[in-house]
């Protein structure tokens, strides 16, 4: 009888290991307490002459998450199995035990925002995972210098998961990236490039790495009643309602024919406005575009950001789906970007032999009704 383990196999013991828990089914690991799904995929293998390095790809899982949490880890070792246990490993520390303790209810802190209306959360944090030489410069937690403008970032969802990372090379070339749901920030990120420049360190290199999950409390959470499958097939609907805009009354219309296939007037509105927007940006891409909208209701001015929509990157999803995919007519793609507010601002760069490379939006600004509220 063979009972070698397959790679799969080592992987997943190995997490069950960390997490001391969970039972593995069909390639799967299950946390049956939280109702937790973890999966992993390994992306290659790679043998050299004295070592063996590995990249998995692990996804977590739960129903009351909005989108599928991916990571990408990568691990080292003298041997196949050992290489692949220290990524395991790499993995359950970092990212799994932090969304165990989370969904048990175990955090670092509370805090409160507001997003229209009040938020309450609850922050739990991994340690400030350090790898590579010796590091000169003071830093323990990320949260203590980007925590700020991460509630920024925070809207309707029940979990948000953050991650932030650094590496530096001792000839200063760095990487550096904030992720919020899977996303990249790009502001948060160039805050994270200066900060790496100030690092100070003996050796070779240093990574720096730590996670984040910021948890809606029960107290201000509304369930979302679309999935993120219905809200891309919404988008899609309302792009050919947006492109078959070709009178008065079908603008004036436009709203209320988008509210019949969401039955939510909420998220026929922002269906409505992103649209345009993503697909102007996706059209014009030289250009650089912030994350920060200004909704305009009578003489108050409401700064938000793209990450607090719930809706929006399944729209985001959608229209470039459609637009690298040839669904969208050259003629349709001129009758939506037409209604985007950045389009007159680019219009005007281009009739002025400007390059568009050099394009800045300072911003999109909308008006809202009294009665709208983020989907």
């Amino acid at each position: 009888m063979n009972n070698k383990l397959t790679n799969e196999q080592i992987v997943l013991e190995s997490l069950q290991k960390v997490v001391n828990n969970g039972e593995i089914l069909d390639n799967k690991l299950f946390i049956k307490e939280i109702d937790l799904i973890v999966t992993t995929e390994i992306v290659s293998i790679k043998t050299e002459k004295d070592f063996v390095m590995t990249e998995l790809i692990f996804s977590i899982n739960n129903g009351e998450f909005n989108d599928v949490f991916i990571e990408s880890t990568a691990g080292i070792g003298k041997s196949e199995e050992e290489a692949l246990k220290q990524c395991s490993v790499n993995f359950a520390l970092s990212c799994l035990l932090t969304f165990i303790d989370s969904m048990n209810n175990r955090y670092s802190e509370t805090f409160e925002t507001h997003f229209f209306e009040s938020k309450k959360w609850n922050l739990t944090k991994s340690d400030l995972q350090c790898m590579g030489d010796s590091i000169k410069t003071n830093i323990t937690d990320f949260w203590e210098i980007f925590g700020g403008n991460l509630k920024k970032r925070l809207g309707n969802k029940k979990y948000n998961w953050v991650k932030i990372f650094i590496c530096k090379t001792s000839d200063n070339n760095y990487i550096c990236e904030c992720r919020i749901n899977g996303t990249l920030n790009l502001e948060i990120t160039n805050d994270l490039r200066n900060l790496a420049e100030s690092i100070d360190f003996s050796g070779n290199f240093i990574s720096l790495k730590q996670f984040f999950i910021i948890k809606q409390s029960d107290e201000t959470y509304k369930k979302v009643h679309y999935s993120k499958d219905d809200i891309i097939n919404f988008s899609n609907k309302a792009i050919e309602i947006i492109a078959n805009c070709d009178s008065k009354e079908k603008f004036d219309n436009m709203l209320k024919d988008i509210s019949k296939i969401t039955n939510d007037e909420n998220l026929a509105f922002e269906l409505k406005i992103f649209i345009p927007e993503i697909l102007c940006e996706l059209i014009f891409s030289e250009g650089k575009y912030i994350d920060k909208i200004m909704f305009i209701n009578n003489d108050r001015n409401i700064e938000v950001y793209k990450n607090q929509f719930t809706s929006y990157y399944n729209i985001y999803e959608s229209v470039s789906e459609n637009l690298y995919n040839r669904k969208i007519t050259k003629e349709s793609i001129k009758k939506i970007i037409c209604l985007s507010a950045t389009y007159d601002a680019i219009e005007k760069v281009l009739k002025e032999n400007k390059q568009l490379s050099n394009f800045r939006a300072i911003g999109v600004g909308m008006r809202i009704s009294d009665k709208y509220r983020p989907f």
